[in-house]
């Protein structure tokens, strides 16, 4: 006959394989690509996310703030001193900026005095510079990381109390993903050539993201690429 305690050490056993074990989510023993890809899934299915960090670029340092929502994004992107609004919505992209943002840019300083803080349709080429990435394409670099290749071996750790599976690529840049729960990319450390970090928050929070009213256009102008 079952005793009391045996059917109770039953019951916990149902409740820790319902929630993922005594190990968590189980990413710790997978592969580092499998976590990776694990990763870039939990990403898309969420379909929202808040970018923060930043970095280097070409030795210019760099910041973001943005939240990218499925093709769409909005925050701030700064690079050279200068920390330009943008929104991508309905295939565009705008940036709003000071006139040095624009002069950087290349636009003839007779027009950037024009654009001074006012919201700008930014060109095709341009844009694609000015906003690098998307929701999508973070995705695809989580699972196929440019200019390095992700290693097997992965090991733990925590991250501001919560705790981690490290995925390490053969550059020294690694990815912190959630071992407990979704396994959401936490944050994301860039050891290439252009060195940087990323922490990643409000996985599926949606904002408000709307194309801004009177954006001039820049292709227009005669000044965009």
């Amino acid at each position: 006959m079952r005793t009391r305690p045996l059917a109770a050490l039953g019951l916990a056993a149902l409740l820790l394989a319902a929630c993922g074990g005594s190990d968590g989510n189980g990413e710790s023993a997978k592969k580092g690509p499998q976590v990776s890809a694990d990763a870039a899934s939990a990403l898309e299915k969420a379909g929202a996310v808040h970018l923060t960090g930043g970095g280097t670029i070409d030795g210019q340092k760099t910041t973001v703030d943005l939240h990218l929502q499925g093709a769409d994004a909005t925050g701030t992107i700064g690079e050279g001193g200068q920390e330009p609004k943008v929104i991508e919505t309905g295939g565009k992209t705008y940036a709003q900026a000071a006139g040095g943002f624009w002069t950087q840019a290349g636009v003839p300083a007779s027009v950037a005095g024009q654009l001074a803080g006012k919201w700008v349709i930014v060109p095709g080429q341009a844009a694609g510079q000015l906003l690098p990435f998307s929701l999508a394409s973070l995705a695809d670099e989580l699972r196929h990381p440019t200019g390095a290749t992700i290693k097997d071996a992965v090991h733990t750790g925590t991250l501001h109390g919560k705790k981690v599976v490290v995925v390490t690529q053969t550059d020294g840049s690694t990815l912190d993903v959630a071992a407990t729960g979704t396994p959401y990319p936490l944050r994301a450390v860039d050891k290439g050539s252009n060195p940087g970090t990323l922490a990643a928050s409000d996985f599926g929070k949606k904002v408000a993201i709307a194309a801004p009213s009177g954006a001039l256009d820049l292709s227009r102008l005669g000044t965009g690429g």
